[in-house]
Order: C-alpha cells, then structure tokens, then sequence
C-alpha cells in the first residue's frame, strides 16, 4: 500500500464486495491474533452490511413489513451493493430505494411496494426537515393586501398514490401479513406530508385541492395572479378555492408574505 488514502478504498472495496485482496491482507494484523486478516476484515463487512440494513429497516418499515425478514434482509443486501453509503450522516440513505424497486422483476407484481417507498422516503426527508412554524392563521386573515404578494410555502411533500398506500403503511405496527394477501385493487389518492413545528404530518386531499395546491407552490408571483387565471380559465370552483385557502390556512403552510417592489 503506497498511501493512507489507497489503503482505504480498497479496504473499502472489499468490505463492499467481499473479495479478497492479497496485498491488502498481508497489511493487516488482527488485534490480539486470534483471527487471521482475511476474518478481522470478513468481520468490518457483516458489521457494516448490519449497520446498513438496520438503517434501511428504520427508513423503510413497511416494506421490511410486507417482506418479511428474509426477503428484506435480502433486498437491502442487494441494494447496499448497488448504492453503497457516500455520506457520513446517514438520514438520507435509502434515497434510490423507489427506482431500485421498480427495476426488480420479481417485485413488479405487487407494484404498491414502490408507491409505499415512496411515501417512507418522503416520511423520512419531512422528519429531518428543521423545526418550523407557519405564519398565523390570523395574520394571513387579517391582511387586507395578503393576495398582492406571493405566498411561499413550507416544504411540502406531494404524493400522487394509485393505491391507499397511507393505509398500507399503517399496516406496519399490526401482526405481519404476507405480501401476497393484500388487496391490489388501485384507487386515487392524494397525499400531503409536511412538517409543524417538530412533528410530521400526513394529510390526504382531494384530486383538484391537490392540483391547485402543487400550482400555488410551484407559482413565483403573487397570489392575485393565480386567482385570476383560475376564475378566467374556470379551472377552480369558488369552494375549491376556499377548501384550498382553508388547508393552508389551518395547516400554517404558508412560511411568507413576499411583497414585490
């Protein structure tokens, strides 16, 4: 070994693969000696496949639900091997689990388990969001020019679900139940996963609701705008509207007033 820094990454390699490698080998030497190099090493890589798989297990409990522990003990195996971890802080590992899923031939039949990845991960990002606090109902209420500026929102995840994957992933906490006794019955559902102070929460809305909402937070003038062209272009009832007003407001989704010059 020439350096620090090359000792690593193929000390790296063959924890990852599992693969021996000579030269590296005969630079180690076991504490104690009372394993040989090539079982000191064997033991970093069930150690590190083990810290991997308990953090995939606590991102995605659901599908280690559905699965069961062999067959998802197995899935995070193949996925550590495929995304090995980058980061020294582990909140966001499992970040490609949904696109890992989709490319597994034998997952495909039961094509939920993708929606309920999708709806962990989003879980999982909205818990390490920072603790935040939406503007009060009553100010937003209580200011006449509110609509002359632009409405910036917290951060909000939006889901768009063929399944009732928040039921399915209550599902968790129950006594196990094989996968392939769940109803595949698809039905729309629409989901909003945001962060109150220092809680997550999940609330379901209707298909325009959620529309309209995605347009507001996607939108970068003022809310006058929006308006406008929802009554021009009667893409949005009156009580659309004032169910759409009525979910930020009682949520406190809307972070800032931002009046331009």
């Amino acid at each position: 070994m020439r350096s620090l820094a090359e000792f690593q990454t193929v000390f790296a390699q063959q924890v990852l693969t599992g693969t021996p490698n000579t030269e590296l080998l005969g630079t180690i030497c076991p504490a104690g000696k009372t394993i040989g190099a090539a079982q000191a090493v064997e033991v970093h890589r069930e150690g590190y496949y083990a810290r991997m798989i308990e953090v995939l297990g606590d991102h995605f409990e659901s599908l280690w639900w559905f699965l069961g522990d062999e067959d998802f003990f197995q899935l995070c195996r193949d996925y550590i091997e495929a995304h090995p971890s980058q980061e020294y802080n582990l909140n966001s590992y499992g970040l490609k689990m949904v696109e890992f899923l989709n490319d597994r031939e034998e997952l495909k039949e039961f094509p939920f388990l993708s929606e309920l990845a999708q709806f962990e991960r989003a879980f999982i990002q909205c818990f390490h969001l920072p603790p935040r606090a939406g503007l009060k109902e009553e100010l937003l209420r209580s200011e006449e020019e509110s609509f002359m500026a632009h409405w910036k929102l917290a951060s909000i995840f939006f889901l768009d679900c063929q399944f009732d994957t928040y039921a399915l992933w209550n599902l968790r906490k129950l006594e196990h139940q094989k996968v392939d006794e769940i109803p595949d019955e698809t039905s729309p559902h629409f989901y909003l996963l945001f962060k109150k102070e220092n809680q997550v929460f999940i609330r379901e809305v209707d298909a325009r609701s959620f529309e309209l909402l995605c347009q507001i937070k996607k939108h970068s003038g003022p809310m006058i705008e929006l308006l406008e062209k929802w009554e021009v272009q009667k893409l949005a009832t009156p009580e659309q509207v004032s169910t759409v007003f009525s979910i930020l407001l009682s949520e406190s989704l809307v972070e800032e007033l931002i009046f331009q010059e």
